[in-house]
């Protein structure tokens, strides 16, 4: 095992960097490549830029950029306590893997990071000039990479390691919008019986990677289970619904207070169980662990009948999950969409929705969709962030390296593919469409959710493969 990888890993988790907060792990790595005697430097937005001169009679050597992202998706386990913005993932070894104790592990990017560090710190490796970009905002927005200033991507190629399976090297991905959906319901006083729903225990998982497997999300199933109430001859006040905890994540979880009719507390505890045993059904073999907690309690504010039949309405007609497939590639996801996130205040409620689309037309007739939707539904829509998609570079020279140093290390081929979710080679391909890009990394399971888990081993893999791919860059 590499010891000097895994070091460089717990010493990047000790510091918390949920997107948005990644001003102290930022500062780390640039005073760390410092002390190293890399030349680095930060931008405005907050990225770090490192350089490594080349190795002496490599000086004409092409330049190579090796990119990273340092924020990650911050999932607590439920009931664990653990606080993104106080606590850093706590990593726990189960022989080659690693996970984290009460959350999300971030090895979606500090992965990348940690072998960014390690290759550039070291003495031995003789190279060309290397550039490391390590960037702030990928999860939710790719503001870190949208800022990126031309001149610091100037070289010939870019090995990107935001990627999550070992033996497949991904060329070319989805743009994306997120949405955000402001339904401005007051709250008012009402007569009543107070109640918390909870639904958890589901998978949740990646939006984009995960979105074609089927599970359920809470925000959505939540939704549906409290629609139907009306349904019943039991209508239902809303007076907070929330869930979610990254745009581009799969909600594992959902909670909803209502305030019920006056002696219609029983029934509803009753239908509600029927519920979710129909949807236990729909999601059989798929969310073995779903759960629903009731508890009464006291509710004195919600929002009317009306506004909570349009907001519920508005949540179960949206098109989430898979909305078309690329006919001339079998299983990849042309389009989908995703409800991340639901947040209620005094002002009202809001949602997020994430739609991802290698094709324009498509992500034009969903964007016209989800508006007239809003329309209906009483509310206001923006769009909070856009990336373009990263199209296939037809000969890519690194591309070819990349599979042939592969196989002569494994004995294996090496599968190429189009993803179906957000990578900032995308900025760099419009930033440089001269730039040579491939996406590779090692192999995370269950990203984005507290069962992440991150294969030591194919991190050992990646470190020789790339590796490899420089010391024969070297020769050109």
């Amino acid at each position: 095992m590499d010891e000097v990888f895994l070091n460089n890993f717990k010493a990047l988790c000790a510091i918390p960097h949920g997107t948005h907060h990644e001003e102290a792990l930022g500062q780390y790595i640039l005073e760390r490549a410092l002390s190293k005697g890399l030349t680095a430097r930060r931008d405005a937005i907050g990225n770090v830029i490192l350089e490594r001169e080349a190795a002496a009679g490599f000086e004409n050597a092409p330049v190579t950029i090796l990119q990273a992202h340092m924020d990650m998706v911050t999932v607590a386990r439920p009931g664990s306590g653990w606080d993104p913005l106080r606590d850093g993932p706590e990593p726990v070894r189960e022989g080659d893997m690693l996970r984290a104790k009460r959350s999300s592990l971030g090895g979606d990017d500090c992965s990348g990071v940690a072998l960014i560090q390690e290759l550039m710190e070291d003495e031995t490796l003789r190279c060309g000039a290397l550039r490391g970009i390590i960037t702030v905002d990928e999860e939710q927005g790719m503001s870190g990479a949208k800022a990126m200033a031309p001149e610091e991507l100037r070289g010939s190629y870019l090995i990107n390691l935001d990627w999550e399976e070992s033996g497949r090297l991904c060329c070319a991905s989805a743009g994306s919008e997120t949405f955000y959906l402001r339904f401005p319901y007051a709250l008012h006083a009402y007569e009543g019986e107070g109640i918390t729903l909870r639904l958890h225990g589901l998978m949740g998982g990646h939006s984009g990677m995960e979105i074609h497997k089927g599970r359920c999300n809470a925000l959505r199933a939540l939704a549906e289970m409290l629609s139907s109430m009306f349904d019943s001859g039991i209508p239902v006040r809303i007076a907070s619904f929330t869930g979610g905890n990254a745009n581009n994540a799969i909600p594992c979880e959902a909670a909803a207070t209502l305030l019920l009719p006056i002696g219609k507390t029983e029934s509803f505890q009753f239908v509600i169980r029927d519920k979710l045993e129909e949807l236990r059904e729909r999601f059989a073999g798929i969310e073995p662990q779903m759960l629903l907690d009731m508890e009464l309690c006291r509710v004195e504010k919600a929002r009317s009948f009306e506004d909570t039949e349009h907001f519920l309405s508005c949540l179960c007609s949206l098109k989430l999950g898979v909305n078309s497939w690329v006919e001339s590639i079998p299983g990849l996801v042309e389009s989908s969409a995703n409800l991340g996130q639901a947040f209620f205040n005094e002002a009202g409620a809001a949602v997020t929705v994430m739609q991802r689309s290698c094709a324009p037309a498509v992500t034009e007739q969903m964007m016209e969709k989800y508006r007239r939707q809003a329309d209906r539904a009483g509310a206001d829509m923006d769009i909070l962030s856009s990336t373009p998609p990263w199209p296939m570079k037809a000969d890519s020279r690194l591309q070819r390296l990349c599979m042939e140093k592969f196989t002569a290390l494994t004995g294996r081929e090496m599968e190429r593919i189009s993803v179906h979710a957000g990578l900032e080679t995308s900025c760099w391909a419009v930033a440089n469409p001269e730039l040579d890009c491939i996406s590779i990394g090692p192999n995370i399971y269950d990203i984005h959710t507290p069962s992440e888990t991150l294969d030591l081993k194919s991190c050992d893999l990646l470190h020789d493969l790339v590796e490899a791919m420089l010391r024969e860059i070297a020769k050109e």
